[in-house]
């Protein structure tokens, strides 16, 4: 298959203009709304947006009512598979809050201080061990989306010949793009990310879909 690179100022691009499309329909992005703020009902909304990267259409499909079991499947499936990847560094994350007196606060006797430094050093290894997983699990996600094939689970080697095949500088600045756009919506407040949470969904996936087109065609 002929390789190609991308370029991560057009496929951020053409994510952001994916999700301002959402607006579109207002019906069917206000169901997409509602489905998201419920915990565990959101799994149809992800669902619904993990066929973006199996289809890469141009424009948000229609949530088909009559779907919303395969959509739940469908986004149980992507969160059972990214708790696969991240359960090690999440697990240190919380081992480092608990560890730092995050939820119960301390005074700083020399006992509470060094309960802090191993807090932090448990939380800045399993936020490190996030990034570094992240890295690889984002087109790998993308290659199981696609393919349909769920035993790619540990295909790391096919992850990295895809960023390889866009160019790692190209893929670093999708990423990093990607994760400063989440986190300044996520700095809005909690009532607002939820609300603004489609649109996020549809760039991270819209993305993820074009960066999989280069090597693994959209099926007709």
């Amino acid at each position: 298959m002929t390789q190609q690179t991308i370029d991560p100022g057009n496929v951020l691009s053409r994510a952001i203009d994916f999700s301002v499309k959402l607006t579109k329909d207002v019906g069917n992005l206000l169901i997409l709304i509602v489905l998201s703020i419920i915990p565990i009902v959101n799994f149809i909304v992800i669902g619904y947006f993990a066929e973006i990267v199996w289809q890469n259409p141009e424009e948000p499909p229609k949530l088909e009512t009559s779907r919303l079991g395969e959509y739940f499947v469908e986004g149980l499936k992507v969160i059972l598979i990214s708790l696969v990847y991240f359960i090690v560094p999440l697990l240190l994350i919380g081992i480092g809050m608990v560890t730092s007196g995050a939820f119960h606060p301390m005074g700083m006797t020399g006992i509470g201080f060094l309960r802090l430094l191993a807090g932090g050093i448990f939380f800045l290894l399993g936020f490190i061990l996030l990034l570094a997983i992240a890295f690889i699990a984002y087109p790998l996600l993308g290659i199981i989306l696609r393919t349909g094939d769920a035993s790619k689970i540990f295909a790391f080697g096919e992850a990295w010949s895809l960023i390889q095949t866009i160019g790692l500088g190209n893929y670093l600045v999708i990423l990093i793009a990607l994760l400063i756009i989440n986190l300044i919506v996520s700095a809005l407040g909690n009532i607002v990310a939820l609300i603004l949470s489609p649109f996020l969904m549809a760039i991270t996936f819209k993305a993820l879909a074009i960066i999989v087109d280069t090597r693994y065609p959209a099926r007709p």
